[in-house]
C-alpha cells in the first residue's frame, strides 16, 4: 500500500474513534492488534480499547489531527486535545478543570489494517 493509503486508513480510523463509530473500528482494527502505552506493564490487546473514551473526557471532545506522516509500513499521527474534563481522573486533574493533552501515535499497518501501535502523550498549557 502506498503511503497515501495507509495515511488515509489512519485518518478514518481516529475519525471513527472520535466519532464513536465501532462499526469502522471493527473494519480498520485487527482483532489481535495491540496497542503499546509506556508505564503499562502489559500492552492492551485488541480493539475493544478503541470503543471506550478516556475517562473524563466529554463524547463532544474531539482530538484534531494536526500532523501525519507515514513511511513504509508505519503511520505517525499528532493530536491535540483541548478542553475541560467532566469527571475527576484517578490522580489526574479535577473534574471542570481545563486541561490540553498533546497526544503522539505511531501505528503499523498490515494488509489494510491496524495491527499494532504505541500511544505517548504528555499534558500542554
Amino acid at each position: 500500500m502506498s503511503a497515501e493509503e495507509i495515511k488515509a486508513i489512519v485518518r478514518r480510523f481516529f475519525e471513527a474513534v472520535r466519532d464513536g463509530n465501532h462499526a469502522v473500528i471493527d473494519e480498520l482494527v485487527s482483532e489481535d492488534y495491540v496497542r503499546h502505552v509506556p508505564n503499562d506493564s502489559e500492552p492492551k490487546r485488541g480493539r475493544e480499547q478503541w470503543k471506550r473514551r478516556p475517562d473524563g473526557v466529554p463524547e463532544s471532545q474531539p482530538w484534531p489531527i494536526k500532523q501525519i506522516v507515514a513511511g513504509g509500513d508505519l503511520v505517525i499521527v499528532r493530536r491535540v486535545m483541548r478542553g475541560t474534563l467532566s469527571t475527576q481522573r484517578s490522580g489526574g486533574a479535577p473534574a471542570d478543570e481545563r486541561v490540553g493533552v498533546a497526544h503522539i501515535s505511531v501505528e503499523r499497518v498490515a494488509n489494510g489494517k491496524l495491527v499494532e501501535g504505541l500511544g505517548l502523550h504528555t499534558r500542554t498549557p
